[in-house]
């Protein structure tokens, strides 16, 4: 899971994010708690913040690693950074060829994915009724008449192109997309601005300006479709309301940030139960909360799934979600008149390690 939060002031912004990446699946382990979320790049008389959440490596590098060995290339080639698109392209294109030389594993998880009918109806691909009616595909057996999945040439092989196939579960569409976020700073800076890179090629990856003055990205800004009723963010709550206040300077800015941000920690152990709605279907009558309620916030909901899982002999949920919640060593990057800093030790303001 993971928490950037952004900032407006009236000299300047603010950016921050915490420090955990852990492992994809449940029950998930800490992989670091010490990723570095948000990013300074100087470059010519000023440069960049970036800060992502979502995808945190491509190929095993982290992103942070990516981006700076892109300015570094750029740096000694001359050709420097013409701006925030720049790196979008590089990141789109970096993670373009790393699916592209992934094998597909369809043959090995699911049978082989090039099933020409589906077997519940015996019509071709994209069967508008089973679609319609939400049935899902069965998978065939190997055999060679199928022939090979249309997303590699051979099985095993590197795949060439992307998916083509819904039900297609190659390791090229397995990551999640990439949520970044730029500040540039300096003399000639441009406005704010964010993107989701998703990797496909015929996406239309492009920056677009933050409008604004508080914005949170990762998990907690996210919804929560498995639900039955409107599951609310506390932290995206608090970042809305933030966002009618007037804006001050980039002190005060960066004490209403560090307030969002440590409720963020707090709310991220209960988000992270909410995991399990993903396993198993649970309603509000499942979990005892009341019908008369348009939403519940996510502690309500944690609350809630804690009780029912314990009722059900699950003593506790913590085994069962694992390190999914926020956690490592926060960073907050201050940019004030053009110039930024970083902000990590207690003396700042700011907690250096959170659990």
């Amino acid at each position: 899971m993971t928490v950037i939060l952004f900032a407006r002031a009236t000299n300047g912004y603010a950016v921050a994010a915490d420090g955990r990446t852990c492992s994809p699946n449940l029950p998930k382990s800490i992989e670091t708690d010490d990723a570095e979320k948000v990013r300074v790049h100087y470059v010519g008389e000023g440069g960049y913040v970036t800060a992502s959440s979502g995808r945190a490596w491509i190929g095993g590098e982290p992103i942070s690693t990516i981006e700076k060995a892109f300015v570094n290339d750029r740096s000694a080639e001359g050709a420097g950074i013409s701006g925030p698109d720049d790196f979008v392209n590089h990141l789109r294109q970096t993670i373009e060829s790393y699916n592209e030389a992934q094998p597909c594993d369809c043959n090995t998880r699911y049978g082989q994915c090039v099933v020409a009918f589906c077997n519940n109806c015996g019509i071709a691909l994209d069967c508008p009724r089973c679609l319609a009616e939400g049935i899902p595909y069965e998978w065939t057996e190997p055999g060679e008449d199928l022939g090979e999945c249309p997303c590699s040439p051979g099985s095993g092989e590197p795949s060439t192109t992307p998916p083509e196939l819904s039900w297609c579960r190659c390791k090229a569409i397995q990551e999640a997309d990439l949520i970044w976020l730029c500040v540039p700073f300096g003399p000639d800076a441009i406005e704010p601005v964010t993107a989701t890179i998703s990797g496909v090629p015929s996406a239309d990856d492009h920056c677009d300006i933050v409008e604004r003055n508080f914005l949170l990205h990762g998990e907690l800004a996210s919804k929560h479709p498995d639900f039955d009723k409107p599951v609310v963010s506390v932290t995206a709550n608090r970042t809305d309301e933030e966002e009618n206040k007037p804006i001050v300077d980039i002190r005060a800015t960066a004490i209403r940030l560090r307030s969002l941000l440590c409720g963020a920690y707090t709310e991220a152990a209960d988000n992270a139960a909410l995991r399990v709605l993903r396993c198993e279907p649970l309603s509000t009558a499942d979990l005892g909360i009341g019908s008369n309620a348009a939403e519940v916030t996510v502690p309500e909901v944690a609350i809630a799934i804690r009780k029912y899982k314990h009722d059900n002999g699950v003593v506790d949920l913590g085994q069962e979600v694992g390190a999914a919640s926020i956690g490592g060593v926060s960073m907050m990057v201050i940019i004030e008149d053009g110039e930024p800093t970083t902000h990590t030790a207690p003396d700042d303001g700011l907690p250096v390690t959170w659990t």
